[in-house]
C-alpha cells in the first residue's frame, strides 16, 4: 500500500537532474487536468483552453529539451483560482475572476496549482516546485473522495469511529483511485530514474504523456460517475 510521504518523495525528485523533475512536475499537471476540464463545463467556469495550451507548450520544451523559460501562465494562472478557496489579500482578491463560490472549487484550485507548480519548475528546475505538483495531484483525489464519493466517506468515518487510533489519511490511501494515482506517481519515477541510465528519451516523454492523458481521462469519468 503506497502513501503519500514528501520527505521520502522529496529524496526521489533530488535524485533526478532539473530536466527530469520538470517532465515528472507535468505528467502530474497533466494528469489532473481532467477533472479541471470537468470541473469548467460543469460550473461554466474556468478557461481550460488557457490551460491545455500552456500543457501542449510544455510537452514541446519537454522534448525539446528547453528549460527555463517563463511562461505566462505563472503571471496569470492565480487569477484562475476561485476566491472560496483562497486566503486573499485585498489585491489578490480584486483580481480573481470567480469570487462566488462553486462546491466544484477543489477541484480548480488544485488543477490551477499543480500547473502553476509545474510552469514554475520548468523555470527552476527545484525539487519544492516538483514536489509541490505532485502534492496537489495527490490531494485532488484525496479531496474527490472526501466532497465527492458518498460511499467512500462513509466507509471512512465507520472505520474511523471504531478506530480513533486512525487518521483520516491513513484511510483515504486505501480508496482505490487514491491508491492508482500514487501508482502514476511511483511509476513516473521510475521510468524517470531509468532514463537516467541511457533509455530513449524521446519514446519516455511519449510514454509519459500518454500515461498521463489516460489517466486525466479516467478521473473525468469517475467525476461524471460521482456527479451524475
Amino acid at each position: 500500500m503506497l502513501t503519500f510521504d514528501a520527505d521520502s518523495l522529496r529524496r526521489r525528485i533530488r535524485s533526478l537532474d532539473k530536466l527530469r523533475r520538470f517532465l515528472f512536475a507535468l505528467a502530474c499537471a497533466e494528469r489532473v487536468f481532467g477533472p479541471y476540464r470537468y470541473y469548467s463545463r460543469q460550473s461554466h467556469r474556468g478557461c481550460p483552453h488557457l490551460l491545455r495550451s500552456t500543457l501542449n507548450n510544455l510537452w514541446e520544451l519537454a522534448i525539446e529539451r528547453r528549460i527555463g523559460n517563463r511562461e505566462p501562465f505563472l503571471d496569470e494562472g492565480e487569477r484562475l483560482i476561485p476566491l472560496s478557496v483562497m486566503q486573499a489579500d485585498e489585491e489578490t482578491e480584486e483580481a480573481a475572476l470567480y469570487k462566488e463560490p462553486h462546491k466544484l472549487d477543489f477541484i480548480a484550485d488544485d488543477g490551477v496549482c499543480a500547473l502553476l507548480y509545474a510552469c514554475r519548475c520548468e523555470l527552476r528546475g527545484d525539487i519544492e516546485s516538483a514536489l509541490w505538483a505532485a502534492q496537489r495531484d495527490y490531494e485532488l483525489v484525496c479531496s474527490i473522495a472526501i466532497n465527492l464519493d458518498k460511499h467512500a466517506k462513509r466507509k471512512i468515518n465507520r472505520i474511523l469511529a471504531k478506530r480513533p487510533d486512525l487518521s483520516e489519511s491513513d484511510l483515504l490511501v486505501q480508496v482505490d483511485y487514491v491508491q492508482e494515482e500514487l501508482q502514476q506517481q511511483m511509476a513516473d519515477l521510475q521510468d524517470l530514474t531509468r532514463l537516467q541510465g541511457g533509455e530513449n528519451y524521446p519514446q519516455l516523454v511519449k510514454r509519459l504523456r500518454v500515461r498521463a492523458q489516460r489517466r486525466a481521462r479516467a478521473l473525468q469519468s469517475l467525476l461524471r460517475t460521482l456527479t451524475d
